[in-house]
């Protein structure tokens, strides 16, 4: 029997089927300590490879600030306190990962 193919729940296609029609919300974290700001080397698509902010998805149910304080420790493995929210943005990423910034 082959073994299925999953995201979390989801069967692959199935969940690539989602992201193509549905927004997924994200949070990017700006960690900061003594003026100097943390960026790590993206293991995933989009930018993979890439130098960025930690960050990730906003599970069913979360808060933003639950987002923020998870993904700081699942991403980096920091206990931070959240602060606030700096800027909105939108960030369109397609499905072939070619990036698109619209402010």
């Amino acid at each position: 029997m082959a073994k299925r193919k999953v995201v979390g729940p989801l069967e692959t296609e199935f969940y690539k089927s989602i992201l193509s029609i549905m927004p997924i919300i994200c949070v990017d974290l700006v960690i900061q300590k003594e003026g100097q700001v943390l960026l790590i080397k993206r293991n995933n698509s989009p930018a993979k490879d890439h130098w960025w902010f930690p960050g990730g998805r906003i599970m069913k149910g979360e808060k933003i600030k639950e987002t923020a304080e998870r993904k700081a420790l699942e991403e980096v493995g920091l206990l931070c306190s959240y602060n606030k929210i700096l800027k909105t943005l939108i960030l369109l990423v397609r499905m072939r990962w070619n990036l698109i910034f619209t402010l």
